[in-house]
């Protein structure tokens, strides 16, 4: 397999990134179809002169535009669902988008890898949240569907700093993207919400797709660590402290919202620490300590104690200087504009 040179310094003496390629296997089955129907007759209404990060960008405010509308109309009104879906199938479409429009002018960077992922990372818990509101999942089990998804997110970035290859399943998380929009769509039917949320055997329909989507991303967490070889420390105690985690605010008495951020947060970190150390300075990084060193420390404190939001604060803090420091070292790559291409 061909491996990047993950020496400790992957710049040249005039600040190039050494041999940089997005070096990606995709066997996604929808992919081909997805760009086939919903992006390539597109492209032509795309702007050269657009730069392939502001597509990124643009397209992912979809996301936290389709979970806001969530927030704030409760009771489930039967629009949310498809309004919600056409959100989401923006920010896929967007998604897909960028890299064709950064393959059509000649503009693809590690600045832009790093973003497009890093982003996508917080975007995996924030429609797994979306689904808790809509289809009032219990917080335990949502608890064990966004530690499954974190874990199968992380492994194949691990996989990808072992390796130099970004690898995607045949069925992985595009799949579970376009399955939940389908979901959502339909849902706007009452009838199938009903069947939907129709209890079988102490159990929903809704909460029985959900724990095939884990069960097959766990798939994807064992079949990544297989393909990166050897199991590092680092990434063991990483999976000790996400698990941990994910039990820990399983148990207390937090607010969804404040156990799914934290959460979302401390994955998120680590997974761009990931994806800087494979684009930047190919060293392996730790997971962050001291968030659930904090959450320790408070674990005998009242829930409604301000102190309870020191780890959540350390971690967004953390995130924000994790995207400025690959900014300000990528900066070069940043455009406002495409170049104009001569032949």
């Amino acid at each position: 397999m061909d491996r990047l040179d993950n020496s400790k310094n992957l710049f040249t003496t005039d600040g190039e990134i050494r041999d940089y390629r997005y070096r990606c296997r995709d066997n996604s089955v929808m992919t081909p179809l997805l760009k086939k129907t919903l992006v390539t007759p597109f492209m032509p209404l795309i702007p050269y002169a657009v730069p392939a990060n502001i597509i990124t960008l643009f397209s992912n405010i979809f996301v936290y535009l389709a979970l806001i509308t969530a927030v704030i109309y409760p009771g489930k009104p039967q629009w949310i669902f498809i309004t919600t879906s056409c959100m989401l199938m923006l920010y896929v479409i967007g998604d897909h988008m960028d890299g064709m429009q950064a393959k059509r002018t000649q503009t693809s960077s590690p600045l832009g890898e790093f973003f497009d992922h890093f982003l996508d990372a917080f975007n995996n818990g924030l429609v797994l949240a979306l689904l808790l509101i809509l289809y009032d999942i219990p917080k335990p089990m949502m608890l064990y569907y966004l530690g499954a998804s974190y874990l199968a997110h992380a492994s194949v970035f691990f996989n990808q700093f072992k390796t130099g290859w970004l690898v995607f399943d045949k069925i992985g998380s595009l799949e579970a993207m376009i399955l939940t929009i389908f979901l959502l769509a339909l849902s706007s039917f009452s009838n199938f919400y009903g069947l939907l949320t129709t209890e079988l055997y102490g159990y929903r329909l809704i909460d029985y797709l959900l724990m095939i989507s884990s069960t097959l991303a766990l798939g994807t967490f064992l079949k990544s660590l297989v393909g990166a070889g050897l199991i590092s420390w680092r990434f063991l105690l990483f999976s000790a402290l996400w698990s941990g985690l994910t039990m820990y605010t399983a148990v207390r008495d937090f607010s969804f919202f404040y156990a799914m951020a934290l959460l979302i947060v401390y994955a998120s970190f680590y997974i761009g620490s990931l994806m800087y150390g494979h684009l930047i300075d190919g060293r392996e990084p730790l997971p962050d300590l001291i968030a659930p060193l904090l959450l320790l420390l408070f674990s005998t404190i009242q829930i409604d104690s301000p102190l309870n939001w020191l780890p959540l604060v350390w971690l967004i803090l953390r995130c924000s200087f994790l995207g400025f420091l690959t900014f300000y070292t990528l900066r070069k790559y940043w455009v406002w504009t495409n170049p104009v291409l001569t032949d």
